[in-house]
């Protein structure tokens, strides 16, 4: 017969070992899961609380839409890539290159990575053909398989990389753009009043 003492020794041990498997599970399961979380406070990249938009180029760079320009992480540092002048960026695309296409305010571009390794941000604004047109907020950027198109609620600025050139297509007069999207290689948009409209061979068409 198993006497008092004995019993309580059993208890005491049998308790320690589930207690210890109990903290090891918990201990792995941290590193357990696809994917592994792993969350980053705003001090810890050092910009703004707001992330409009986000991208991983094709080496696993990633890349965030933020206040004063775009944001890069490559896993261990951040930086910032500034535009040269105060802005907030709202969109990010990428095309069948790799090449990354910004959205922001009064600015599009896109960003190239230099001789020494160095991603920088290169404006296409420049190449708009109406000069007085004040470009506005850029709230999204599609890409289909000839153009890039920056959408505002006043003009779509219709990029070809080949040419390097912009066509700009205007809304019906007290008319807005909203709610773009591509497909079967087709860049859709609605505009308010009238409804939805495609951009084919040059023109855009109900």
């Amino acid at each position: 017969m198993i006497s008092k003492d004995r019993k309580s020794t059993i208890f005491f041990k049998l308790l320690s070992f589930i207690f210890l498997n109990c903290s090891i599970s918990v201990a792995f399961s941290q590193e357990i899961g696809d994917p592994i979380i792993r969350n980053y406070p705003q001090k810890e990249y050092n910009n703004a609380p707001v992330i409009f938009s986000a991208i991983q180029d094709n080496r696993g760079i990633m890349y965030f839409a933020v206040e004063g320009g775009v944001m890069e992480f490559d896993g261990i540092n951040w930086r910032n890539i500034p535009f040269g002048k105060e802005t907030y960026t709202y969109d990010l695309a990428m095309d069948k290159n790799g090449k990354i296409y910004v959205g922001a305010i009064d600015e599009f571009g896109y960003l190239e990575t230099d001789k020494k390794g160095n991603t920088n941000y290169k404006s296409l604004t420049h190449l708009k053909s109406d000069t007085t047109l004040k470009i506005g907020t850029v709230w999204s950027v599609k890409l289909t398989s000839r153009y890039v198109y920056f959408q505002t609620l006043d003009a779509i600025y219709q990029y070809s990389p080949v040419d390097n050139k912009i066509k700009i297509f205007r809304p019906d007069t007290n008319g807005k753009f909203i709610g773009d999207f591509v497909f079967k290689d087709t860049y859709y948009i609605r505009q308010i009043a009238k409804g939805l409209m495609k951009i084919l061979a040059g023109l855009i068409q109900l």
